[in-house]
């Protein structure tokens, strides 16, 4: 991911070229937002607010203070850019895009999608429990937010062979960890 210097760099960028599209902000906003780049001083943001909620788009700005997101008000400008909110993709298992999450959090977030709720079946089909506390250690990397579920079967079936088998004390171990969410399947 960016670091803070590239970040301030992409601002200035999108400050200069009004043709950007709206994804471009979100990616923006949620770089500043995030817990990873700890922002302390206090930030506004202005831009069309995308407010999925009410069905509307008014003319806005959010303010950003050590990092979160503390209010968003309306208020008239200029600024035509959309600022709305991120995606967060409620199944899917990570390592059928063939990355590691840190790499799958590069492209994902330029597409608006700001966090996931994975299963990480495949990988403890192959790698057992030790697998999934790969995905997870390697998604603290990056400020895309992963919620890890405990794989519910692994192998799928009886009669595969990939590699690794879970039973009900690893999953009991997993279903201990504090990163490990609930999966709902």
């Amino acid at each position: 991911f960016p670091s803070h210097d590239t970040v301030r760099n992409y601002k200035i960028v999108f400050n200069k070229n009004r043709k950007s599209n709206g994804r471009f902000m979100v990616v923006l906003v949620y770089l500043f937002v995030t817990f990873e780049l700890q922002i302390t001083k206090k930030m506004q943001i202005q831009g069309q607010i995308v407010d999925i909620e009410n069905r509307r788009i008014y003319s806005g700005e959010v303010t950003v203070e050590n990092g979160k997101i503390v209010s968003v008000i309306e208020k008239q400008h200029n600024n035509k850019n959309y600022i709305l909110p991120g995606f967060v993709d409620a199944h899917i298992h990570i390592e059928s895009s063939m990355l590691v999450p840190s790499e799958f959090a590069k492209i994902a977030v330029l597409h608006g999608t700001v966090g996931t709720i994975s299963d990480p079946h495949e990988i403890a089909n192959v790698l057992g429990k030790d697998g999934v506390y790969y995905m997870i250690e390697n998604g603290k990397k990056v400020p895309l937010k992963f919620h890890f579920g405990a794989p519910s079967c692994v192998p799928a079936t009886f009669f595969e062979t990939a590699g690794a088998v879970i039973d009900s004390e690893e999953i009991k171990e997993l279903m201990a960890h504090p990163d490990i969410y609930r999966d709902w399947e």
